[in-house]
């Protein structure tokens, strides 16, 4: 397995949350998002220009800017 960055990932690949390198309060909203160590998280698409992300995290759908997606580590079957 391999790991990268949320950000670097191309759409539609599928990964687990390795670690997120942020402050208590957005890991907190991320964790109530069901973005936290461990979660299965797939790249669905880019908005134009590459922000925001859309994710599918479990049954839910997310949008999170390229700046957040930089801080948090993925663990892809690569």
């Amino acid at each position: 397995m391999k790991a990268t960055l949320l950000s670097n990932l191309a759409s539609g690949t599928t990964g687990t949350v390795e670690s997120i390198d942020l402050d208590a309060r957005l890991s907190g909203r991320f964790a109530a998002l069901g973005i936290h160590d461990g979660a299965s998280v797939r790249l669905v698409r880019r908005a134009l220009f590459g922000c925001p992300l859309h994710l599918r995290v479990g049954g839910s759908e997310v949008a999170i800017r390229r700046t957040e997606a930089r801080r948090i580590s993925i663990r892809t079957a690569r």
